[in-house]
């Protein structure tokens, strides 16, 4: 029972720091350029940008669980205290801080990030909202995972351009 009330504890902390950095969503001038790129987003939800399998490599485990909600999703480790977000359609730009990230050759702004959190926008067509995605990860500093929060977040992103048709 202790157990499950750290992991409850750790995971509803985790997602607290989540909805505070995505609560910068919303429109705003400016942000990250976008590169000149073919590579699209295809329809379905923020679920379907990443295999499973990619999450796991990312995440090193075996077993990353998947959390559909509205236009994001959630990626989480066996354990819960590392994860990301993956989130389709909205505009981040209130959340940049100004440093531009190249992702796969296209070019990124990086999100707001704390000792635990980081995250990435990417704009494919900046004409067409639904040509944007952004990852926010949440990571146990000294946990089981060797990376910190925005090697997770870019290694993520870059997943999913890889992974997108031209």
């Amino acid at each position: 029972m202790r157990t499950h009330l750290v992991k409850s504890s750790v995971t509803s902390t985790c997602a607290a720091a989540l909805m505070l950095l995505v609560a910068g969503c919303g429109a705003s001038e400016g942000g990250a350029e976008t590169a000149s790129t073919s590579k699209r987003l295809p329809n379905g939800d923020a679920c379907s940008l990443l295999p499973k399998k990619e999450a796991n490599r990312i995440l090193e485990t075996n077993n990353t669980e998947t959390t559909p909600a509205d236009y994001q999703c959630d990626f989480s480790s066996q354990t819960g205290f590392d994860s990301f977000n993956v989130i389709r359609g909205q505009d981040m730009s209130k959340m940049e801080t100004g440093e531009s990230v190249n992702i796969s050759g296209v070019e990124g702004g990086r999100l707001e990030a704390t000792d635990s959190g980081c995250g990435v926008s990417v704009k494919l067509d900046s004409d067409d909202p639904k040509q944007q995605f952004a990852v926010v990860s949440i990571v146990n500093p000294g946990g089981d995972l060797q990376k910190d929060a925005c090697a997770v977040a870019d290694e993520a992103a870059k997943s999913i351009i890889n992974n997108l048709p031209e």
